[in-house]
C-alpha cells in the first residue's frame, strides 16, 4: 500500500496544528455567543431568524459535504488497499487479524460506553421544557429512525444483506456494510487479475481516492465556522444547561 501510503502524507496539505486551534476558538466563541444570546435575548425572533437561515443552514452543508465524500473515499481506498497486497495470502492474513481485532475492540468500547453511561448520566439535568421542544423538533427523524430499526433484518438475513443485489442503491441508500462487502469484492477480482488494464484501472481508482482525500482536507478547513455554528444552536437552545451537561460528555467519550 505505498501507493496510498504517499496519497494520504502528500495529497491533503493541511496545517493540523493551525485546524485544531481554529477548531477550538469555533467551539469557545460559539458557546459564548450562543450563552450572550440565551442569557440577555431569550426566546427573540432575531436568533430564531439566524438559527434558521443561517448558522443550522451552515453546519447542514457542512455534514453534508462530509457525507457526499464518505462513499467515493471508503470504496476508493478499500479497493486500493486490497489490491495492493499482491497476493490472497496476504490477505487472509490481514483480514483475520483484522477481524479479530475489531472484534476485541468493538467489545471492549461497547462494555466501558454501557458503564461510563449508567454510572455518569449524561443526560440528567437537562430542562425538560428545552428536551421536550427538541424532541418535537426532531421528531420526524426519530420516527424514521424507529420505524426503520423496526424492519432492521437479523440472523441469516442481516448476512445476506451484506450482499448488495444492486451497488447504486446501497450507495443511495447509505449501506455502508454493502458497500465495504462490493469494494472489498472489487479489490480481490482486481488482485486476482493483474493485467496492464487491471493496473491502469488500479492508477484511476487511485486517483479517486487522492481527490476524495484533498476535497476532505478543504471541507475540514470549514470545520471551525460549522462547529461555531453548532455550538451557537446548542448554546441559544439550552443555555447554561448545556455548559454542565458537557463535562458529563466529555467523561463519556473520553
Amino acid at each position: 500500500m505505498n501507493d496510498a501510503a504517499e496519497i494520504v502524507s502528500t495529497g491533503t496539505p493541511t496545517d493540523h496544528s493551525g485546524l485544531q486551534w481554529r477548531i477550538l476558538i469555533g467551539f469557545v466563541v460559539g458557546l459564548v455567543a450562543g450563552l450572550l444570546a440565551f442569557t440577555f435575548a431569550p426566546g427573540a425572533a432575531w436568533i430564531t431568524t439566524m438559527v434558521t437561515y443561517v448558522t443550522n443552514p451552515i453546519g447542514q452543508i457542512f455534514l453534508r459535504l462530509l457525507f457526499m465524500l464518505v462513499i467515493p473515499l471508503l470504496v476508493s481506498a478499500l479497493i486500493v488497499g486490497i489490491a495492493e497486497m499482491g497476493e490472497i495470502r496476504a490477505l487472509r492474513k490481514v483480514g483475520i487479524a483484522t477481524l479479530i481485532y475489531t472484534v476485541i475492540v468493538s467489545g471492549i468500547a461497547v462494555a466501558l460506553s454501557l458503564l461510563l453511561v449508567n454510572l455518569i448520566r449524561p443526560g440528567d439535568g437537562i430542562d425538560r421544557e428545552a428536551a421536550r421542544e427538541l424532541l418535537e423538533r426532531g421528531g420526524k427523524s426519530a420516527a424514521g429512525i424507529v420505524e426503520s430499526s423496526s424492519h432492521a433484518q437479523s440472523g441469516v438475513d442481516a448476512v445476506v444483506g451484506l450482499i448488495p443485489s444492486n451497488v447504486i442503491t446501497a450507495m443511495s441508500n447509505n449501506d455502508i456494510l454493502a458497500v465495504m462487502f462490493f469494494a472489498l469484492f472489487f479489490g480481490i477480482g482486481l488482485l486476482l487479475v493483474q493485467t496492464p488494464r487491471t493496473e491502469t484501472l488500479k492508477h484511476a481508482i487511485e486517483g479517486v481516492f487522492e481527490v476524495a482525500m484533498r476535497l476532505i482536507g478543504v471541507v475540514i478547513q470549514l470545520a471551525p465556522l460549522a462547529i461555531f455554528c453548532f455550538m451557537f444552536n446548542l448554546a441559544a437552545e439550552l443555555g447554561w444547561d448545556l455548559l454542565f451537561l458537557l463535562d458529563a460528555y466529555v467523561g463519556v467519550v473520553l
